[in-house]
């Protein structure tokens, strides 16, 4: 049982003198009202959803979920979360679609990488919101229309002339360009400069021993695994079949390619361990054991378990191996089928043969040394 289903007894207050000044092993979960919360919140300097979300536990706060649910949490018109009002951040412009497009164009921002890097500093709202706003242009197919939003429709800016190398790379990487090979077969569609031009300029990072640092380029080294972790948490994924379902509709790394990058929680026996990831209730890990059958049958017995049935039950708690293995075992005791031993006056002819060599069946009675019947 975790602590949290412990229930408390207070000392009896003699009790309570003798224990005075020391520290209790557990810590009660505080009754937390929304006033109390939000203040305690503010006090400690919480500034994001995230940094609730990463500091809730050791604060003894109540999980995001909890805490957006309670009434008096402040919601957007949309009816989302508004943690800049709880937080007492900066309010927000109230941006129509024509004002935040004009006031784009105007800073001569060209793609939602630029956008994303100027969002905070212009207090424009996400890529996201953007894409609901009313009047959001729409291509045929139904995608959104960044070319009309971004007035990038006549091409002009496609110019080679025209590139600059942080517009450049920004349009490269809104395009989902992963490497050197794949930039070269997509740069005359895209009038990109050639792979000589761009390494070339100045901008163009450089490994130590001086070759070009397309990782940095492309940005594949800034992935942040503990801030991608709470956005999982936050989108309330629970476990890695959930997660498998909703990567693409979330633009996440795959499954595997998530659990193979350097600092993805693992149990000792180096298996995922998605409860850590997901911040799920952590579970005691227990080391299998390398079961001999008598050890394994010793203790089986000690536990009273009476029946395979209880035994299907019980054998995931105690790390015993399956049912399969267990039977498979050489040692495993085996008992004629007396069903298939005896004839009877209607026993074919055919099938005597067989009562030679009748079935053998798993003797469950030996293994748990019950009493047989019969």
């Amino acid at each position: 049982m975790s602590p949290e289903g412990l229930s408390f007894n207070p000392a009896p207050p003699q009790k309570q003198i003798e224990n005075a000044g020391e520290v209790p092993e557990l810590k009660e979960k505080k009754k937390w009202t929304f006033k109390t919360l939000k203040e305690d919140v503010i006090a400690k300097g919480i500034k994001s959803s995230y940094d609730y979300t990463g500091k809730a536990s050791r604060n003894n706060w109540p999980n995001p979920i909890v805490f957006t649910s309670m009434p008096g949490f402040p919601k957007n018109p949309d009816g989302t979360n508004n943690w800049g009002e709880l937080l007492g951040r900066e309010e927000k412009i109230k941006w129509t679609y024509e004002s935040l497009q004009k006031d784009v164009q105007e800073k001569r921002v060209k793609s939602t990488f630029v956008y994303k890097k100027l969002l905070l500093q212009n207090n424009w709202p996400s890529l996201a919101f953007v894409t609901r706003m009313q009047g959001f242009p729409r291509n045929l197919d139904g995608t959104n229309n960044w070319d009309a939003f971004f007035g990038r429709e006549n091409d002009e800016w496609r110019e080679k002339s025209k590139w600059t190398y942080e517009s450049l790379q920004g349009d490269v990487q809104e395009k989902k360009i992963k490497s050197s090979e794949e930039y070269q077969r997509q740069a005359a569609q895209n009038n990109w400069l050639s792979f000589k031009t761009l390494t070339s300029m100045s901008e163009f990072p450089k490994k130590s021993d001086g070759t070009n640092n397309w990782d940095a380029f492309l940005e594949r080294d800034k992935f942040d695994l503990e801030k991608f972790r709470l956005k999982v948490i936050a989108k309330r994924i629970k476990s890695s079949k959930d997660y498998q379902k909703n990567a693409s509709r979330y633009n996440w790394p795959t499954p595997q390619t998530l659990t193979s990058m350097p600092g993805f929680p693992k149990n000792p026996d180096q298996t995922n361990n998605w409860d850590e990831f997901l911040g799920r209730e952590k579970r005691v890990w227990k080391e299998k054991k390398e079961w001999t059958f008598e050890t394994l049958q010793r203790d089986v017995r000690e536990k009273g378990i009476k029946s395979s049935k209880d035994y299907q039950k019980n054998a995931a708690r105690y790390g015993w191996p399956t049912e399969p293995k267990l039977t498979s075992m050489p040692e495993f005791p085996k008992k004629f089928d007396e069903k298939s031993i005896w004839p009877t006056p209607k026993t074919p002819d055919s099938m005597l043969g067989f009562l030679k060599n009748p079935n053998k069946i798993n003797d469950w009675d030996e293994f748990f040394g019950r009493e047989k019947t019969g």
